[in-house]
């Protein structure tokens, strides 16, 4: 009977062990799942962070390109006025000391204004 009950005690004590260690290798399966899961996640997020690093940059560069391109336009549209104010100037004054055309309507008096218009201001 005691060989019987030792048995029984030692069956039991190795069907716990074995529970036991399947749950552990389980759990620690678990756990290497999750390890890789987190690190695929991070991976991701570090690849988001640096692709809006680099985005963050190329737009910087391209507002400070933009800030000089808008001077230089500023600058150009700035001449053509000054530029078309001479030039209204010129033929304001040219028109004014033109004397009083008495041609008729028509081709000559198209001829009469162009020539005093002549050249450019």
């Amino acid at each position: 009977m005691r060989l019987v009950i030792g048995l029984a005690l030692a069956m039991v004590v190795s069907v716990g062990l074995n529970v036991w260690q399947f749950g552990a290798s389980r759990a620690e399966a678990g756990r290497e799942e999750t390890r890789t899961e987190l690190n695929d996640e991070l991976a991701r997020v570090r690849g988001a962070i640096q692709a809006l690093h680099e985005t963050a940059l190329r737009n910087a560069e391209i507002a400070d390109a933009a800030r000089a391109d808008h001077t230089v336009l500023l600058t150009d549209l700035t001449d053509i006025v000054d530029r078309s104010r001479q030039r209204i100037t010129v033929y304001r004054d040219r028109i004014a000391a033109a004397p009083v055309l008495t041609c008729p309507p028509g081709i000559e008096r198209m001829d009469a204004i162009n020539r005093i218009l002549e050249g450019s201001p």
